[in-house]
């Protein structure tokens, strides 16, 4: 990232050793201001108040914008990193294809209680909740007659239905419904974070390297969400959150499931059965709660029987999640809604909540991500965020640190709709 906020005009945008770098919105808009205090003098007002501010506000953010779609196009070049299509194609050089949506299904016992025969090509029934659920195959039933038949859910997705929920048809009072278990539960399209793990499991569970095979191997235990690896080659490194990792030793961090119990049984075979024989695993710092220090005692085997002497303790971390509150200003402009406000908090809330472990954030990432929300009446933007409108409490120099955690922000607020003394809305988002 540049640091210097005093770039010049060519220096938005470099290709370095590193990768791609890119100026931040703020570095555009001071040197794009530079530029034209040189021109017009230094006493032009290129306040957001006036024309000219507003026009370079706008500019800054259309080249920002451009800048954030070269950082796009270079992180979908990777498959740790792409997202949507891009990450699909990926995944299919691997023979890796996202799992669609599916529909929840359900068995149902039916029996006509009616003087007459049923016999219909369509037949719908109701669950306890209101949802509908087809069979869409003739159903004919002579009276008293009783069959069993399999439904499907009519909305896509994870629809529960426990044994007993799904207990009549729709319109028709002669049927008599029972549903003796529970329905096999459909699901949503596996998201990018699914189907990168999914792939990282094909293929890392048998990878080239440790590393990589330990990685595959912890992503496929079901409850970890995400993984951090850090190889020590060198002398003791501090890593950021206080722990001192030997040198010539491996560190390890999860992200576990919101709820989720793994034991630590199946963690610690993993993590001593996957590395190579005389690398160890670093305790993490003992100043950090007991629920993230982990550790497991692995007693190894020769020929069936336990080498009880020869015990091996293997550590990790178990990630914490953090949410420092983010404060965002908005300042209306024609055709402004206030329904836009919480569309913003919830886009700004779900793209930090998909950061990996580790991963910094910024106030320019956020002042992106909330201006690419606006609906764009006619063309025309209908609200702006001051260059000083994002907050992160404890950023430092707009960014926050993230030592070896994630995000989990769980709650957004638009302050219901009011403006403030300078005519702005402000957004909260926050977390328990």
């Amino acid at each position: 990232m540049i640091t210097n906020n005093t770039i010049d005009i060519k220096d938005f945008v470099k290709f370095t050793n590193a990768g791609l770098v890119t100026a931040s919105f703020t570095q555009i808009r001071d040197a794009i201001t530079r530029k034209y205090k040189s021109i017009y003098g230094e006493d032009i007002d290129l306040s957001t108040g006036t024309a000219d501010g507003v026009f370079i506000y706008d500019m800054s953010l259309m080249i920002n914008n451009i800048l954030q779609g070269f950082s796009q196009m270079y992180s979908n070049l990777s498959v740790t990193t792409a997202t949507g299509v891009y990450l699909d194609r990926l995944c299919a050089l691997s023979n890796i294809t996202r799992k669609p949506a599916t529909y929840s299904t359900a068995s149902l016992t039916i029996t006509n209680i009616g003087d007459a025969e049923y016999n219909q090509d369509e037949t719908t029934f109701v669950d306890n909740s209101g949802i509908t659920w087809s069979y869409k195959q003739n159903l004919t039933l002579a009276s008293g007659e009783s069959t069993s038949i399999q439904v499907t859910c009519d909305e896509i997705g994870p629809i529960e239905a426990d044994q007993g929920w799904i207990n009549k048809t729709l319109e028709i009072s002669y049927l008599t419904v029972t549903q003796p278990y529970d329905a096999i539960v459909g699901q949503n399209e596996e998201t990018d974070a699914e189907l990168r793990r999914r792939r990282a499991q094909s293929n890392l569970g048998g990878g080239l390297t440790v590393l990589e095979s330990l990685q595959g191997a912890l992503l496929n235990i079901s409850g970890i969400r995400d993984s951090y690896i850090r190889n020590n080659l060198d002398d003791d490194t501090d890593i950021g959150d206080g722990t001192s990792v030997d040198a010539h030793s491996v560190y390890v961090a999860l992200r576990y499931d919101e709820g989720v119990n793994i034991e630590n049984e199946t963690i610690g075979k993993i993590l001593y059965e996957k590395m190579t024989p005389g690398i160890l695993t670093s305790e993490v710092n003992e100043d950090l709660t007991p629920d993230e220090k982990r550790s497991y005692n692995y007693i190894p085997q020769m020929g069936g029987v336990n080498l009880d002497s020869f015990p091996s303790v293997v550590y990790w971390k178990k990630c914490k999640p953090v949410h420092p509150t983010i404060t965002i200003k908005v300042k209306p402009l024609n055709n402004f809604s206030t329904d836009t406000l919480m569309i913003i908090g919830n886009s700004v809330k779900d793209f930090v909540n998909g950061l990996q472990i580790n991963t910094n954030l910024t106030i320019d990432d956020i002042l992106v991500e909330a201006s690419s929300t606006d609906p764009m009446f006619l063309s025309k933007r209908t609200f702006l965020i001051p260059s000083n409108g994002v907050t992160i409490i404890g950023a430092v120099n707009g960014v926050y640190s993230n030592p070896i955690t994630y995000y989990n922000y769980t709650s957004v607020s638009d302050n219901n709709g009011t403006l403030d003394e300078n005519n702005l809305y402000t957004i909260t988002i926050s977390g328990v």
